[in-house]
């Protein structure tokens, strides 16, 4: 395995590269969603804003959700 190292190492770079370029072009392509025409006038502390909630990882809790539906669904006594 030493006898490939570099190329091991090149490999491992080149492929932190697509990997990074595509996060970058995704994150391009919401700022131009959100900075569209409509919304020019945006300060740069809401676009700020706007960009961290499109870029959350978020994880939807089922079971909260359905607990409240289910509470919702047997309405007041």
């Amino acid at each position: 395995m030493e006898k490939y190292s570099n190329l091991s190492q090149v490999g491992c770079r080149l492929l932190v590269m697509f990997g990074s370029s595509y996060a970058c072009e995704s994150l391009f392509s919401k700022l131009s969603f959100i900075k569209n025409k409509q919304r020019a006038a945006l300060s740069e502390e809401h676009t700020k804003q706007l960009l961290l909630i499109a870029t959350a990882e978020r994880t939807p809790d089922f079971s909260k959700l359905v607990h409240v539906e289910s509470m919702q669904s047997q309405g007041s006594h």
